[in-house]
């Protein structure tokens, strides 16, 4: 008998610590399901909604994630929405712009409500572009660099001019220079170590019209009309009064397409062009860019294609976002946290010919050839949220921590009983 009970005792002594085991592991697991839910509640938060100033979460920017972009109208100048508004610069919260044909300051210290503050009448000529700087304006007319003194807003004064005999389509400052795109007259240079006393000390010319330009150090790169040139050209102006070409760029499948405007950020350049979108290109060796990748938005008409209204008169880079003004087509951004696969974010189509387009904080200025300038409010929000995994272990861990609790209840009454 003893030798039985001592038998039973060591029986019973594994069934329990067989309970005490198994008990254990099922509080484990119920635990770690735990922290695999609160892991993924907080994880979550990297997918609420981000405004383009707060950018997108690290996590956000390489999983899958994907994020688009959503327009709040706000404001037209003028209201009546009848003319031009062409060249922008903005300083605390005022807008510099051409309105119409005159250079005008406009107050957005309400950005809902844009008032006038001042203008400068031009009595000939048109104005196309302009630059700020200091207490001086510069501005690109059908034949001159005009500077105008703004030191005193409510009596501007032209204080210098100098004659480039085309028309200016875009201003660039840097030291004493300043450097223009001059259409047929090509890289204009022009010394404005004494803003009354402006001067041409150097140029370059295409084979045709220079419509854009963009300054990186002291490299040019210059959006070329292409014809018998190339769709973009890269000068050397270390020595402004004798630039010279040290690079450029062609595209063999599109050897004809003609470039319009240039942004250089960093080590790459965003070449739009007219009818055949918007090329990527890594300018780490300025003298052989490398295409990265290529966006074309129409979805209507074939690449290329005559009266294609794909026609990009200005980009924008902001963080990892590119915005795209591209002619009567549409307002497109693009994501280009991985530049070999850029992604459509957004696409604003409310204009009616798209000029130029310029962001602050969280507000998108769109200059319309018709429209004048346009002011939208941006919100960048998930669609997607988060990767495939996550969510099936936020939907699986909750359910299984249910049922986990429910079985370990369901044992302990029975011990018990």
């Amino acid at each position: 008998m003893l030798t039985r009970r001592k038998s039973h005792s060591r029986r019973s002594s594994f069934l329990t610590g067989g309970k005490i085991k198994k008990e254990s592991i099922v509080f484990s697991v119920l635990f770690f399901c735990f922290l695999l839910w609160f892991s993924n509640i907080f994880l979550g938060a990297c997918y609420l909604p981000n405004t383009i100033n707060e950018g997108l979460t690290t996590d956000a920017k390489q999983d899958s994630a994907i994020t688009n972009v959503e327009f709040t109208f706000l404001a037209h100048y003028p209201a009546n929405r009848t003319t031009r508004g062409l060249g922008f610069a903005m300083r605390d919260n005022y807008i510099y712009s051409i309105i119409g044909y005159n250079p005008t300051i406009i107050d957005v210290s309400n950005i809902s409500n844009p008032t006038f503050v001042a203008d400068y009448p031009v009595e000939n000529g048109r104005m196309n572009t302009l630059a700020l700087r200091d207490d001086y304006l510069y501005l690109g007319s059908s034949s001159d660099l005009e500077i105008l003194d703004i030191s005193d807003l409510s009596n501007i004064t032209k204080i210098g001019q100098c004659n480039t005999t085309n028309p200016v389509e875009k201003i660039v400052l840097q030291g004493n220079y300043a450097y223009l795109a001059a259409e047929n007259n090509g890289l204009v240079i022009v010394n404005i170590t004494d803003p009354t006393n402006p001067f041409k000390i150097g140029s370059y010319k295409t084979n045709i019209d220079t419509w854009d330009i963009a300054l990186k150090e002291s490299i040019i790169f210059i959006a070329n009309s292409n014809g018998t040139d190339n769709v973009l050209v890269i000068v050397d102006v270390s020595d402004p009064t004798n630039p010279s070409k040290i690079g450029y760029y062609d595209n063999l499948e599109y050897p004809e397409m003609a470039g319009l405007s240039i942004t250089v950020n960093g080590s790459y350049a965003y070449l739009g062009t007219e009818e055949y979108g918007l090329f990527i290109l890594d300018i780490t060796n300025t003298t052989q860019p490398q295409l990265i990748s290529h966006f074309y938005g129409n979805t209507e008409q074939p690449i290329g294609e005559l009266g294609n209204e794909e026609i990009i008169w200005g980009t924008f880079v902001k963080e990892q976002y590119v915005f795209e003004a591209a002619g009567a087509t549409s307002l497109y951004v693009l994501d280009f946290s991985e530049p070999k696969s850029p992604k459509l974010n957004g696409q604003y189509s409310g204009a009616y010919l798209l000029y130029g387009v310029h962001v602050h904080d969280t507000y998108l200025f769109l200059q319309d050839v018709l429209l004048g300038i346009m002011i939208l409010n941006m919100t960048f929000s998930s669609t997607t949220g988060r990767p495939l995994g996550q969510l099936i272990a936020i939907i699986v861990a909750p359910i299984l921590g249910v049922a986990i609790i429910t079985v370990v209840v369901t044992l302990y009454k029975k011990k018990k009983n």
